[in-house]
């Protein structure tokens, strides 16, 4: 059996994986929010008690912002506190609170997303079309460290409007990230200088804003960077695989699916919808 073989034969397979998690139902408002007894009392009588004196912003202080780190940590309550510790030491080293204020003007026209879209629950979302940039180039010109910091300043954005919704509505918990893949390839973005770039995003969002997102879908995915996109589901929590939902170029399928979530006024023209986000107007 030859090489191309047996890659297609392993990127099928890959994608039914891909579509068997597609079939997870998304998290609930009442899921993120209710407590068994024990877990409440971890929460309340140990968790709360040994980081509180630590904790440097008052939205730290919300149950809710400590029961992400809990639940990630698996209600291993010394593992939730190095965590939680290790994300305020990550922010106060990399200047989080002060990143809005730095210049990226050199990068939003090639490295673009928004954050205008919402769900039919109201829940945030941001969207990014990573086909239409050209990572490689940008990784040799030496542009790496700045554009992975502008990636930490998207996330914090968007997972600070997420907490924003939540205090404002009462009922948000998490938001969604959306990837249009059209025009991905391996050249330029599963090149080798690539894949550990990509790492670093993924790593960095585990590490620092967990359970940010109740869906992160892409659309348009290529068959032939199934492998890479699958090498970096292996190093992704339960919890983050669980919410990765991965479809092809059948755009029928993945319509079908957005619809479940989304009213495509909503949505920008890539993906079905009318609505035309800030910054992407000339592309329309």
């Amino acid at each position: 059996m030859g090489f191309e073989m047996i890659l297609q034969l392993f990127v099928s397979v890959l994608i039914f994986i891909g579509l068997m998690q597609n079939s997870c139902k998304a998290i609930t408002f009442e899921e993120d929010v209710t407590l068994t007894l024990a877990q409440k009392g971890l929460l309340d009588e140990q968790f709360k008690i040994r980081v509180m004196p630590k904790l440097v912003e008052p939205y730290m202080q919300d149950d809710l912002f400590l029961l992400k780190w809990l639940r990630y940590s698996n209600f291993n309550v010394e593992s939730a506190e190095s965590r939680l510790l290790k994300h305020m030491a990550w922010r106060k080293k990399n200047g989080m609170d002060t990143i809005d204020q730095e210049d990226f003007s050199d990068l939003r026209p090639d490295f673009r997303y928004s954050l205008e879209g919402r769900d039919k629950l109201g829940r945030s979302f941001i969207y990014f079309e990573a086909g239409t940039i050209d990572l490689r180039r940008a990784l040799v010109q030496g542009k790496g460290e700045k554009l992975m910091r502008y990636v930490d300043k998207g996330l914090q954005e968007a997972c600070t409007l997420v907490r924003n919704l939540g205090q404002e509505y009462k009922n948000i918990t998490r938001g969604h990230l959306i990837i249009n893949l059209d025009g991905f390839n391996i050249m330029q973005h599963g090149c080798l200088r690539c894949i550990p770039f990509l790492l670093r995003i993924v790593i960095g969002y585990e590490e620092n804003y967990p359970e940010c997102a109740d869906q992160i879908i892409t659309v348009n995915t290529p068959s032939s960077v199934e492998p890479v996109l699958n090498a970096i589901k292996a190093l992704l929590s339960p919890g983050m695989r669980k919410s990765l939902h991965i479809y092809g170029t059948n755009r029928r399928q993945w319509l079908n699916e957005l619809e479940k979530d989304f009213d495509f006024d909503k949505l920008p023209p890539s993906l079905g919808g009318s609505k035309i986000y800030a910054g992407m107007e000339d592309d329309y």
